[in-house]
């Protein structure tokens, strides 16, 4: 009887193990890239950009900070990236500081010689982490 009580643990215990991991891996995919996101400033590519963000984020743009909904702040970068048509991004200087990253960078406007400074700040731990802010000031 014993032997059958604890077969049973066992494999309880590994159907757990395999469902918080299977749920663990899905959010995992649902979260920040900093590689692409760099890439995806480079391209103004909001929808991708977005993708990563956490449910509410905080849009400091040329002057004008508010948060938004994911969706919202959607629609503002999408409006942002066509007005302002990126060349390029570079990737500057980089800061942990507990839980939190923050990136900076020099986004280059297309048709123009004007440079922007992006700060990113991005929640989270290592390997994954959550859009949480984007800050972007003329220079």
């Amino acid at each position: 009887m014993r032997a059958l009580v604890s077969r049973y643990f066992l494999c309880a215990a590994f159907l757990i193990t395999s469902f918080l991991t299977s749920a663990w891996n899905a959010h995992a995919q649902d979260t920040l890239d900093v590689a692409r996101v760099i890439e995806i400033l480079a391209a103004g590519e909001a929808t991708e950009l977005m993708a990563w963000a956490g449910d509410r984020v905080e849009l400091a743009l040329l002057g004008q900070t508010r948060r938004y909904s994911r969706e919202q702040a959607y629609y503002v970068l999408k409006a942002f990236f066509h007005q302002y048509p990126p060349e390029g991004f570079t990737l500057g200087h980089s800061l942990t500081q507990g839980n939190e990253w923050w990136l900076t960078g020099l986004y280059q406007v297309r048709y123009d010689a004007a440079r922007m400074r992006v700060y990113l700040r991005l929640g989270g731990k290592y390997p994954t982490y959550t859009l949480l802010a984007i800050q972007i000031i003329r220079m």
